[in-house]
């Protein structure tokens, strides 16, 4: 898809709130940047799935949750926050054109994505299973989704050369930290933590009712644009409930919120004209509004892991080189897809009442900060 087709009023809008929304919390250039590219690529994901309103939602549930700004100055844990929806972008562009561009640049963002941190592959691994399901799911009902198992596999297989590449940046990958992931009961015993699903009530909402919505709209004959966008969504739905029943993952729980919650540009685009603007305008405000609590956090950077284990000679950095050699001979061998242009690949424009919608949600969110402390 031609790069214009990226950029329209839901994305440039969700950067500026993005933008206003995190410069309560810090002035730091890098911080900001993360959270731009954090919102931004959360967009360019689900814009084809639910719609530019949608995208927009999803992209300031992301943006704007407890985990990433709770994590502000803490370069390497944000930045790995903010390259997650630029690989699921990045897979789902490849799985629908395999092209070798595509390709290499799935690679590409799982190396960066893992030489952030160690534990950033779990992130990865997010996007592995989700590609995996969707794929078994899509080969067992082929005859009807009449989409092919096949640039699923290769989409698994751009991720599996960029984590080979990226073993010379992972410490100690295995297992994962206490941070990382804290028990339910232990977490229940403790809500004062500033981490505390409570300040992410709001993006709980958001994704609870963009499911309810969309699977009402879905059983009423309603279909998307992207046919894999309710197979998807059950996948991310169960993750999130798995993950707080079993164990709390801040950063797992907020993408999969996040992706539920655009959702909501499906029954909001069915909403009387007389209501939308309205429903649309408190969508959209509520992730921002939510952040207020979160005025208070401060994080101290850390950048003890230096880059210089990408030169050590030793066999990961050989594993390393037949990897980027192995995805480069992949990239160039792949050709033109024989894939037939599909109407869902590009999203609607918003509608003025959507956009309007929008527009009154920022000013919301504008005057609860001037009126806040």
């Amino acid at each position: 898809m031609p790069w214009q087709r990226h950029i329209n009023p839901a994305f440039l809008l969700t950067l500026a709130l993005t933008a206003f929304a995190s410069l309560a919390l810090t002035t730091d250039a890098f911080s900001l940047l993360c959270l731009l590219l954090a919102g931004g690529g959360m967009v360019l994901f689900c814009q084809r799935r639910s719609g530019r309103l949608g995208a927009m939602i999803a992209g300031l549930v992301y943006a704007c949750s407890p985990q990433l700004l709770t994590i502000i100055g803490e370069g390497r844990g944000l930045l790995a926050l903010a390259l997650l929806p630029v690989l699921l972008w990045r897979v789902d562009a490849l799985r629908d054109r395999p092209v070798g561009a595509n390709f290499i640049l799935v690679f590409l963002t799982q190396v960066a994505l893992l030489a952030v941190g160690a534990t950033a592959i779990w992130l990865g691994g997010l996007a592995a299973l989700w590609i995996a399901c969707e794929a078994l799911i899509q080969h067992i009902n082929r005859e009807s989704s009449r989409l092919r198992a096949g640039p699923s596999l290769l989409a698994l297989l751009a991720l599996l050369l960029g984590t080979l590449a990226a073993i010379p940046f992972l410490q100690s990958p295995l297992p994962l930290t206490s941070d990382e992931l804290v028990p339910l009961l232990d977490l229940l015993a403790a809500p004062s933590d500033m981490e505390s699903p409570r300040l992410g009530m709001a993006q709980w909402t958001l994704a609870l009712a963009g499911v309810l919505g969309g699977l009402a709209l879905y059983l009423r004959g309603y279909r998307t644009r992207h046919p894999n966008t309710f197979l998807g969504a059950t996948f991310f739905a169960l993750m999130a409930l798995a993950l707080l029943a079993f164990a709390q993952s801040y950063a797992l729980i907020t993408a999969c919120l996040a992706i539920l919650a655009g959702l909501n540009g499906f029954w909001l685009e069915q909403v009387h004209t007389r209501y939308q603007a309205s429903s649309i305008a408190l969508v959209v405000a509520l992730p921002i509004i939510s952040i207020f609590p979160l005025q208070s956090v401060a994080s101290d950077p850390d950048w003890s892991n230096s880059l210089d284990m990408l030169f050590a000679l030793d066999a990961t950095a050989l594993i390393s080189l037949v990897a980027l050699l192995a995805a480069l001979a992949v990239s160039l061998r792949l050709g033109k897809p024989d894939l037939a242009w599909r109407l869902y690949w590009g999203a609607p424009p918003l509608t003025s009442t959507a956009l309007i919608g929008a527009l009154a949600g920022a000013a919301l969110a504008i005057c609860v900060w001037l009126i806040l402390p």
